[in-house]
């Protein structure tokens, strides 16, 4: 398996926000919005998370890795949704509510980890783990 390297970009939250870190290593996180003249997309795996002193008061923080999108600038709106962690399925889910798709308004609940080809995920068909055959551990990506 080849290794990628992926852009990194930090993310502070501004402190005066009241906004909280909840973000753990792992999660999958993303933003999309139209600023009038395009549509900015990003997704990112989050690899660390912390707090900073910024202008005398704590900022929590969040290092991403860019899978796919646009990368986060200055002046951009950096509001991140997390939609499923890599490695924690009780941190999966997300709601979905849109004004502008076909059939809206609608809000859709995504609230388990995707396993579909999304992620590699391995999938138990019975037998014995100790045997590779018909019904041993398969991993699906």
């Amino acid at each position: 398996m080849s290794k990628v390297n992926y852009p990194k970009y930090k993310i502070l939250i501004d402190p005066g926000s009241k906004k909280v870190q909840g973000l753990k290593v792992g999660d999958v996180v993303r933003r999309e919005y139209y600023d009038g003249s395009y549509l900015v997309y990003s997704l990112m795996v989050v690899l660390e998370t912390g707090t900073e002193l910024v202008g005398g008061a704590n900022s929590a923080w969040f290092i991403g890795a860019l899978v796919t999108g646009n990368e986060p600038m200055a002046g951009q709106m950096l509001d991140f949704v997390r939609v499923t962690n890599l490695f924690d399925e009780d941190r999966g889910g997300a709601l979905y509510l849109t004004a502008s798709d076909a059939d809206s308004p609608y809000m859709d609940v995504t609230d388990w980890l995707a396993k579909e080809q999304s992620l590699c995920w391995p999938v138990m068909g019975g037998g014995d783990l100790r045997v590779v055959g018909r019904n041993s551990v398969h991993f699906f990506c």
